[in-house]
């Protein structure tokens, strides 16, 4: 995955439960607890999923639980950096832009793999959506 990712999450992991646990599950994965991340760089799909059960043996909580905070607080990490990004007429609309988005970043960034998010309208209020992850994340 792409070091933009894993840094979003480390900051997450900062802000949710404290640089010493933070510190300590990077460090279990080999990162020094100062590692910058570039956007582009390539971490190997092991090293994140170290970090969480790490996180999830230091705080007690199950690995599902520490994915959702994460992906949680994702969403208000790129609201910050992107907010118009969120600035769509519905959440139809929203869902949507996020399958364009994850295509552009497949283009654009070579060895990126992001989950393909597929959101298919049933009538004027429904709609499906399918979340496909070639790497297991939910």
């Amino acid at each position: 995955m792409k070091g933009t990712v894993v840094a979003t999450w480390i900051q997450t992991a900062r802000n949710v439960w404290g640089n010493e646990v933070t510190e300590k599950a990077m460090k279990k994965v080999g990162w020094q607890p100062d590692r910058l991340f570039s956007p582009t760089e390539d971490v190997d799909d092991a090293k994140p999923k170290g970090f969480v059960a790490e996180i999830s043996a230091l705080t007690g909580k199950t690995q599902d639980d520490i994915w959702l905070t994460i992906g949680k607080d994702n969403i208000n990490t790129f609201f910050k950096i992107y907010p118009a990004f969120f600035k769509k007429e519905n959440l139809y609309s929203f869902l949507r832009s996020m399958f364009d988005v994850h295509v552009i970043i497949t283009k654009r960034s070579p060895g990126a793999n992001p989950p393909e998010l597929l959101i298919k309208p049933l009538s004027e209020t429904e709609a499906m959506l399918s979340y496909r992850s070639q790497r297991g994340m939910f």
